[in-house]
Parts: C-alpha cells; sequence; structure tokens
C-alpha cells in the first residue's frame, strides 16, 4: 500500500493489485470446507450480480443485513440530525474503511477536520453491524456472560466522556433505528451505554486497565498524540513507553488473540489526533503501516476537509520550517527554498498564520512541525549568542557521574600574583548557581552565570529605553547519574565549592524543589545564600531567558545538549507551560531549566522582580543599595577607549555628549547622567561585604 508523504503528512491509496493481493489472501484463509462455497458466491456475483446461496447463509448469520456505508451516513433514521453535520470527505472516509476490509483507520492532520466525528461514527457503525447479528456471542466465539465492548479512549475519563461518549448519545438518542430496534438498556456515566445483548460502550477511559475486564472487539482513541507521559522510576527514561503505546499495543494484542477470524476482527481499531511533533505517537504508527494494506491513513488541513465554497479561492504562500530553517511567508513570484515544503493558505487564514506561523501550519495545515509550537521562534537567536572564542570547560561534555571528570580552570580563571584566582571574564561579579535536580535517572543541569554589563534596549510598542542586563554563562553542564545508580549531589556540591575556591563568588545557590531541600540546607551550612526557584510559572524565567535572546543579552560557549534543548522547547498555549518535546524519545530540558532559573535569579537581582524587566534610570541604578547594579561594565551606552576612566562614568559622560534623539526624547537621562556624576566621590559602597564565603576545601 502506497504511503504518500505530503511533506509530514501522510495518505494510503490502495492499488488494484493490492485489492486482487487482499481478496486472495482473504480467500486462502477460508478454511478448506467452506472454501467451496466462497467461490459458489463469487460465480453467482459474476454472473447474476447476486447470490441465492449468499443470501441464505446471511439470514441465518443476521438478523437483518447491514445497510451499506453509504446508506448508513446519509440516512436519518440511522444517524438522525447528526448526519447533516459530516464533511464529505469524513464519508467518503468512512465507506472506504468499513467497505474495504481494513483493520485500522487512523484521521490526522488539522484541528476541525472532522477527525473526532469520524472516530465517533466508527464506533456507533460498530455497535450497529453487532446489533444485526442474531447472535454475536455466538458468531464472535466468546461465552455468552461476557460484555463485548466498543471503548471509546481520551487523554483523561472527562474527556472521553464529553468528546466521544456525549456525541454517541445524541447519535443513539436521534437515531430511530436505534431507539426502534436497538435501544440502550442503561446508560450511566458510572457504567457506560449497555445495550440488548451485552453490547456495551464502556465508561470514559484513558488508560487499559479500564477496559480490559471484557472483550473489545473495536475501539476509538481520540488525540493520541496528547495523553500523559507515562511515568516508571525503575526503567531508563529513553526507554519508556508514552501512556497511549501502552494502551494501543495491550488491546490491539487481546483484540487479535480474542477475536481475530478469516485473518480480521470484527470491528476496526480508529485513532484519531491532531499534528504535534515529527516523531509523536501518530505519526510512528503511521511509519510502521508503510506495508501494510489493511490500515487506511488520511490527513488533510481543515481547508482540504470542508467545502471548496467555504472559501473565496484566493490563497498565500507559506513554507514549512525544518530543524535549522524558520516558517515564513513567500511572495507569490518568489520561489521555493529548497528542502522546504511549501503550502497554499486560503487567504481566510492569513491573520491566524501571522499571530502563529508554526502553530498555524500544525493547527489549520495538519502539518507536524519541529514542537507543538516553538518556544524560540528565532532560533538563529540561539547561535548568535555564542561565544566561539569560548570552548565547554568540562572533560565531558555530558558527566555521567561513574566516570571522573574535571574543570578545566584555564579556560575560566587565571592565577594572580598573590596567589589567589580570578574569573577571566567580570572577575568582580557576583555570581548565581541555579541546579535543575534529577528524578531517578534523569539528568541534572548545572548553570554559573552572572551579569556581565547592561545594555539599553528598546521594546516593541514602547518609547522609552531600558537598560536590562546582559547575562553571561561562565559554565553549564548536564550530569548524568550512573547505569543504574543516581545521581550523586555531593559531587555536585563539590563543583560548586572549587568555583569558590577559584576566585567566583558565588553569591546565591537556588535549585527547584525536587529533592533540593538537602542539598541546599548542606549549602547554606557552608555559608551560601540558597533558596529554591521554580521554573514552571507561565510568563516567568523562559520569558526572561527568551528576552534576553532575542535582545542579544545573553553569552555563552557553544555547548551542544544546551543548544538542542532550547531549539526544541516547546510552549503548550492552553497551560502556558514551556516543555520539551517527546521524552520517550531522549527529549529532555535540564540544561536549559538551569539557564532559566539562574537568569530568573539574576533578572530578580537587577530588577527585584522575577519576570519583565522595567525602566530605570542612572541615578537609580548607582545609587540603590543592590550589588547587581554597581559592577564594573555596568552600562553598555556608548564605548570609549580610554581605560583610565570607570566605566560607569564613560557612558554617564556619553549620555551628556549625546545631542540625538535619545536625550531629546528623554530629558531625564541627562538629569539622571548629572545626579551619578555628583554621586561619584561619595560612592564607598563595598559589595563584597554581602558575600559569605565557604570554607576552603581540600
Amino acid at each position: 500500500m502506497p504511503l504518500i508523504d505530503e511533506g509530514g503528512r501522510y495518505r494510503s491509496v490502495r492499488t488494484e493489485d493490492e485489492y486482487a493481493e487482499l481478496f486472495l489472501r482473504e480467500i486462502d484463509l477460508i478454511p478448506p470446507e467452506e472454501r467451496q462455497f466462497a467461490f459458489e458466491v463469487l460465480n453467482d456475483f459474476l454472473v447474476q450480480s447476486n447470490s441465492p446461496a449468499l443470501e441464505v447463509s446471511s439470514q441465518k448469520l443476521y438478523r437483518t443485513p447491514p445497510v451499506k456505508m453509504e446508506e448508513f451516513l446519509k440516512n436519518p433514521f440511522y444517524l438522525g440530525a447528526f448526519h447533516k453535520t459530516i464533511f464529505e470527505t469524513i464519508k467518503e472516509d468512512l465507506t472506504e474503511v468499513f467497505e474495504g476490509s481494513y483493520v485500522q483507520a487512523i484521521w490526522g492532520g488539522s484541528l476541525g477536520g472532522g477527525k473526532s466525528t469520524a472516530g465517533v461514527i466508527s464506533l456507533v457503525r460498530m455497535v450497529y453491524e453487532a446489533s444485526c447479528l442474531r447472535n454475536p456471542h455466538e458468531t464472535y466465539s466468546i461465552s455468552s456472560s461476557d460484555y463485548i465492548m466498543f471503548p471509546g479512549v481520551s487523554s483523561t475519563e472527562d474527556i472521553a466522556e464529553r468528546n466521544i461518549l456525549d456525541k454517541v448519545r445524541f447519535i443513539i438518542n436521534d437515531s430511530e433505528y436505534f431507539q426502534t430496534y436497538f435501544r440502550p438498556e442503561k446508560d450511566s456515566m458510572a457504567k457506560g451505554i449497555l445495550f440488548p445483548n451485552k453490547i456495551l460502550i464502556p465508561p470514559g477511559a484513558s488508560n487499559s486497565g479500564q477496559i480490559l475486564g471484557g472483550n473489545v472487539a473495536g475501539l476509538f482513541i481520540d488525540e493520541t498524540n496528547f495523553f500523559q507521559k507515562r511515568s516508571n522510576g525503575q526503567v531508563n527514561p529513553h526507554e519508556q513507553k508514552e501512556n497511549v503505546e501502552v494502551i494501543y499495543e495491550t488491546i490491539v494484542r487481546r483484540m487479535e488473540s480474542r477475536f481475530k477470524k478469516l485473518g480480521r476482527i470484527p470491528g476496526i481499531i480508529a485513532l484519531a489526533s491532531s499534528k504535534t511533533t515529527p516523531n509523536a505517537f501518530t505519526e510512528r504508527v503511521i511509519l510502521k503501516s508503510i506495508n501494510k494494506s489493511n490500515v487506511f491513513v488520511r490527513e488533510r488541513s481543515v481547508w482540504e476537509s470542508q467545502t471548496t465554497n467555504t472559501f473565496s479561492g484566493k490563497r498565500f504562500r507559506v513554507a514549512i520550517g525544518t530543524e535549522t530553517r524558520m516558517s515564513k511567508f513567500l511572495g507569490d513570484e518568489e520561489p521555493d527554498p529548497e528542502g522546504m515544503k511549501v503550502i497554499d493558505v486560503p487567504e481566510e487564514f492569513r491573520e491566524a498564520f501571522e499571530d502563529d506561523i508554526d502553530g498555524s501550519i500544525r493547527d489549520h495545515g495538519g502539518y507536524a512541525t519541529v514542537s507543538i509550537t516553538p518556544f524560540i521562534t528565532r532560533r538563529e537567536k540561539i547561535y548568535e549568542c555564542v561565544d566561539k572564542t569560548r570552548t565547554h570547560p568540562f572533560t565531558q561534555e555530558v558527566w555521567e557521574q561513574s566516570v571522573p571528570g574535571n574543570i578545566q580552570w584555564e579556560k575560566l580563571c587565571r592565577l594572580k600574583s598573590d596567589g589567589t584566582y580570578e574569573p577571566l571574564h567580570h572577575p568582580s561579579a557576583p555570581r548565581h548557581v541555579h541546579l535543575d535536580l534529577s528524578k531517578n535517572q534523569d539528568r541534572t543541569g548545572l548553570t554559573v552565570s552572572c551579569i556581565g554589563g547592561y545594555a539599553p534596549v528598546q521594546r516593541w510598542g514602547k518609547t522609552d529605553i531600558e537598560m536590562a542586563p546582559h547575562i553571561h554563562v561562565d559554565f553549564t553542564l548536564a550530569i548524568q547519574a550512573p547505569l543504574g545508580g543516581e545521581i550523586m549531589y555531593a559531587e555536585i556540591r563539590k563543583l560548586i565549592y572549587e568555583f569558590s575556591q577559584h576566585g567566583f563568588f558565588i553569591k546565591v545557590v537556588t535549585a527547584d524543589q525536587y529533592q533540593s531541600l538537602a542539598l541546599l540546607q548542606a549549602m547554606r551550612q557552608q555559608g551560601y545564600k540558597t533558596k529554591i526557584v521554580s521554573v514552571e510559572p507561565p510568563g516567568g524565567p523562559y520569558e526572561s531567558l527568551k528576552q534576553a535572546l532575542y535582545e542579544n543579552r545573553l553569552s555563552m560557549y557553544n555547548y551542544p545538549p544546551l543548544t538542542k534543548e532550547l531549539r526544541e522547547l516547546q510552549k503548550n498555549w492552553k497551560t502556558g507551560k514551556v516543555d520539551h518535546p517527546d521524552s520517550s524519545r531522549g527529549g529532555s530540558k535540564d540544561i536549559a531549566d538551569s539557564l532559566a532559573g539562574v537568569i530568573a535569579t539574576l533578572t530578580e537581582s537587577a530588577y527585584g522582580i522575577m519576570d519583565a524587566p522595567v525602566t530605570k534610570g542612572i541615578s537609580e541604578i548607582v545609587m540603590q543599595d543592590d550589588d547587581a547594579w554597581i559592577l564594573d561594565g555596568m552600562l553598555s551606552v556608548g564605548n570609549t577607549s580610554d581605560p583610565s576612566i570607570p566605566e560607569w562614568r564613560q557612558n554617564a559622560e556619553e549620555i551628556l555628549r549625546e545631542d540625538g534623539q535619545n536625550v531629546n526624547s528623554h530629558p531625564e537621562w541627562r538629569q539622571n547622567a548629572e545626579k551619578a556624576l555628583d554621586q561619584e566621590q561619595g560612592n564607598n559602597y563595598d559589595w563584597k561585604k554581602n558575600f559569605q564565603m565557604p570554607f576552603v576545601v581540600g
């Protein structure tokens, strides 16, 4: 079965040869004693387009033969008023699925394309076909005391009830067929919908354990790419399976073992989900089905699912981004960029694409994007902040603690004539450390950073110039537990102590809440200031990180594990949470968390808040009692080559000399600069008094 890849969307197509092969395969599966009867039926159809023998046989099997799927979909006798809401494309799909000997049907693509509707109707159709049998238990060869189940499964029980079972109830209650010939005997949220002959649609489920007590003859799993991840501390996280994958594999195995007859199960396995990432669960199932002629796949955009007269006909062009290239709008005559999929989008979606191009490519176009919605859409900024003159100062890229690792101090500090050390960069700046501590065998992220100066920035939509901190990253490291072991936190504390020994003034050590209390308490006993900092709040630490990137206020060396995590970060716009894609396949954000955490505390030190910076004048910067504002290299407004003049004074004088738009537009700058110069002689603030140095180790 050809599986056509349309630049990240898939469509299965059966050839004439495959139809012939499928027919011969099913003939081979018929027991020898029944094969002659099958050939007689086939001959009858070839000669007279009907078979009396088949009609007699059907009368024994069926109470009433099921109608063709096309009739079922268009006749309100079966689906009630619901039949009017079904897209024609979905009707075509369902007809092909139920009349084409498929055992699985996968609907993907965009939001609003009718995927969930297709799954719900599939459930109703399977119940209908079972209702037509005289004795479904005998036909399926199962005990008459057992239920025959057709479950609806989603990411939570509530969603399954609301999005699947409530729609089934609407159809059943509005269907003349079901109300007359197969009316439910019981219906409740606690026990599901029970039909005659012990045919049951159980309560909405979100895991396999809820539906394994019965005989599942067909099922529908909705939004398969949005299930919670399976958590199991006893296995390597890179080998864990998603919860939906466990549900799928467990139920499919049981269906095949209990029901497989003549090479197929009675019903179908229907999957539906919107697009997320190229390695999401539905994508993997599709790719595994490339050579399976009994798996149906359809993925469409919302404009392909709906009727063409819904749209004006005017279109614009969009190139879908890759790992290294951003999605972008194309002009009408602009050539297609090499290696990028280009789509034509109805003009009605322009505003949505302009607001969020990657989210719209996924949600409206039905194409998988690198992340659910890339958190850092301007990925080029990740690489612009890399200082190519510096390299990773640790003997291992990722420190697996079973192997000795050491800091290469010559890359970070210099030995002074008095025998002490000082950092190579911004030697008098206090350092902040943030730890993203691991669970079991996950990674721990460690970042050491400081404010390396201040830069003037003008934010979009504002006229004021703000002085924002420039973040210098000294050191960042991913720490991996030994195979079969756990992270050794004493070794991490030792790394921090070594920074203090080498002249780095560690002002504060922070960590997230997981397992951090004992570690932070041990460090407090050695004189370090500590606190718990979470990077989870929406609009908090990660927004400060992104803002520093976009405003070119971040400097770090090339550390591939970190740049990979930053590139893959995604944002869930419903929850506001920044996350990583596909942890079951190696996705992580431990190092990115440590960077976001340290930027958050440095931003708090600079502004007194944890999130967005505020405008501050030079007088406020110089005079306030916060060491973060009076570091060497404090401001970066203008430059001078005279090293004998203090840099903050150079910057103030540069403002006074400036006769352009900045001073004219902001007269308070001149006033603040004059105040700063007046305070120069009286400002004897010693920021080092705030530090409690730890004991000398080693």
